[in-house]
């Protein structure tokens, strides 16, 4: 049972550092890329126009970003709710035992439950 876990753990961390050290490669490469645009816009124009150039730029990324960090997937859309003054549904009663009706109902939640979900 805890050699799951151990499992778990060990690829997940493993995931997190090669993340973390790719978000660095990235950031590395970024600012090179960064310094020989500043180089070419400034030998081509001038210091002024390479900074607003470049500004503006990372402006327009971090607006795009940040509306991709708000936007909502399509997969945590909240279902449409039942009105509150409904009143909820019984099943009729039978004569199965409680633990067989309560395996019954399970089954029929499940089954309504993916009805409900959207396709992808």
């Amino acid at each position: 049972m805890f050699s799951a876990v151990e499992r778990t753990v060990a690829r997940a961390a493993r995931k997190t550092v090669l993340c973390a050290s790719a978000a660095l490669s990235f950031a590395v490469g970024l600012a090179f890329l960064t310094a020989a645009a500043w180089i070419v816009i400034a030998v081509s124009v001038n210091v002024f126009v390479a900074a607003m150039v470049i500004g503006t730029f990372y402006i327009g990324v971090g607006f795009v970003l940040l509306g991709l960090a708000s936007a909502r997937d399509r997969d945590t859309i909240d279902p449409p709710h039942a009105p509150a003054d409904a009143p909820p549904q019984s099943a009729p009663p039978s004569n199965l035992p409680p633990l067989a009706q309560a395996f019954i109902f399970g089954i029929e939640a499940g089954a309504a439950a993916k009805r409900r979900r959207p396709r992808r």
